[in-house]
């Protein structure tokens, strides 16, 4: 298995990019495309969890684009043979005292990429080991 495949990088990014400013301007239907529709999905979030596609709906339908000002820093996307790549990035917010992780496992079946596990946490800047 080769990884981190320069062309698959490219790919994953792109998508990584796209769903970033989807979520910063609440689009809701291209958020959800962005998901795996398996059972098996799974979302830990900050204050939430969700198990499966239609759990993910609802709670995205209730909470929308996340606050304004997000920034990204530190992103690393690793690519695993041309079907598995994992995304993990830190954000931050203006005004808010907590550093955020996020992660993304994508998977590639039948051409198209999905996310299949996402993980959304914070930390007090204070409690940052940097």
């Amino acid at each position: 298995m080769q990884r981190n495949i320069e062309s698959v990088v490219q790919e994953v990014t792109a998508l990584f990019l796209a769903y970033e400013e989807a979520l910063m301007k609440g689009e809701l239907d291209f958020m959800n495309t962005c998901f795996d529709d398996s059972d098996q999905l799974v979302r830990f979030g900050i204050n939430d969890m969700q198990r499966g596609p239609e759990e993910l709906r609802n709670w995205r339908a209730a909470n929308g684009a996340v606050p304004a000002g997000r920034s990204l820093s530190e992103t690393v996307i690793a690519t695993y043979g041309t079907d598995l790549a994992v995304v993990s990035t830190l954000f931050r917010y203006p005004n808010r005292q907590f550093l955020g992780r996020q992660s993304q496992t994508w998977l590639r079946e039948d051409d198209v990429w999905r996310i299949v596990h996402a993980h959304v946490s914070e930390i007090p800047v204070e409690s940052t080991p940097r």
